[in-house]
């Protein structure tokens, strides 16, 4: 025969079990939410290409033209290609239009013509 203690200690012992169960799976939400949140001063100042492109929305292929043309400057490795996030967010409120107006006197250099002696044989 069961005392009044332990059926106590047993309906007591399945309380506990239900309320940890139930935190168990708060606590599992409230990490999943930790792991995908980032605070501002948390962000990374470098981006990969792929990460510049989800960001913007444009190809990595159309990135690689604006970087070619001198819209975005390239960091990193010769290998990986990384972009500044805040150069990244302010050619996106520039509609990526080059940052900097080429020199007037480009136009106006001529090459200079230089006579190469040939070598006797």
């Amino acid at each position: 025969m069961m005392s009044k203690d332990t059926a106590l200690t047993e309906a007591t012992a399945k309380e506990l079990v239900s309320q940890l169960a139930s935190v168990a799976a708060e606590l599992k939400a409230l990490r999943e939410l930790l792991v995908t949140y980032t605070l501002p001063s948390q962000q990374r100042e470098f981006l990969t290409l792929q990460e510049a492109s989800e960001l913007c929305g444009l190809s990595s292929r159309q990135l690689r033209e604006y970087i070619r043309q001198g819209v975005l400057t390239r960091y990193g490795s010769s290998r990986r290609i990384l972009i500044s996030r805040t150069e990244l967010e302010e050619a996106i409120k520039n509609g990526f239009k080059q940052a900097f107006e080429p020199s007037p006197v480009h136009g106006k250099i001529k090459p200079i013509k230089v006579k190469v002696p040939r070598l006797k044989k």
